[in-house]
């Protein structure tokens, strides 16, 4: 289930309507149980015991392009401002820039007790020229969580063995204090990401 993310974020009078969208399709997705989350990415059913999945952790949305830096603070403000968020870190994209030669911003945030992830990458260069579709499905994913770090790595060299299954990033410990990676189908391009969350780290400064 990929957010239909406009092809750049939207003015800001239209971010409170922009960001209840993607809150209620995140809502929506967090429903999908690990078997489903796992059997949509591998293009086959796993069971989730006996990878040691526990649940899903959070669901991450592409949110949209933005053309200067200054369009993503207006957007950062509004998601700190927005009634129902709580928690807000954000940091740079360490994916955006290496795969695909852009930058870009995460935001990490909770709504009613559930974590969620928005992205969006600077339109340029190479990542410019990718469709709709292409940039929605790379930088979303949903985050199955694990019982520990050491598992994390375990869980990404089994999936990553698979045919079309690409291992395309691992975090020891974040800003969040999260162990994760991100796997790529490189059929579908869908994305999906393992991660253990450790001790939180003090919010992320700008």
């Amino acid at each position: 289930m990929l957010f239909d993310a406009p092809a750049v974020l939207p003015p800001p009078d239209e971010h409170p309507d922009h960001l209840d969208r993607l809150l209620d399709h995140l809502t929506r997705a967090r429903s999908a149980a690990p078997a489903e989350v796992l059997a949509d990415f591998l293009d086959a059913p796993a069971d989730p015991a006996t990878l040691g999945v526990a649940d899903v952790h959070h669901v991450a949305a592409y949110t949209g392009d933005y053309l200067r830096e200054e369009d993503f603070d207006a957007w950062l403000a509004s998601v700190e401002s927005h009634g129902a968020v709580r928690d807000v870190r954000t940091g740079p994209s360490h994916i955006a820039p290496r795969r695909y030669g852009t930058p870009g911003h995460w935001i990490n945030l909770t709504v009613h007790g559930h974590e969620y992830e928005l992205f969006s990458c600077r339109a340029h260069g190479e990542w410019s020229g990718y469709g709709a579709r292409r940039k929605n499905a790379l930088m979303s994913h949903h985050g199955l969580s694990v019982a520990g770090p050491r598992q994390v790595r375990a869980v990404l060299d089994f999936l990553g063995a698979r045919p079309g299954v690409e291992q395309i990033a691992f975090a020891p410990a974040d800003e969040l204090g999260h162990t994760y990676g991100h796997l790529l189908n490189t059929r579908s391009e869908l994305v999906l990401e393992i991660v253990h969350a450790g001790d939180p780290a003090p919010a992320a400064q700008r």
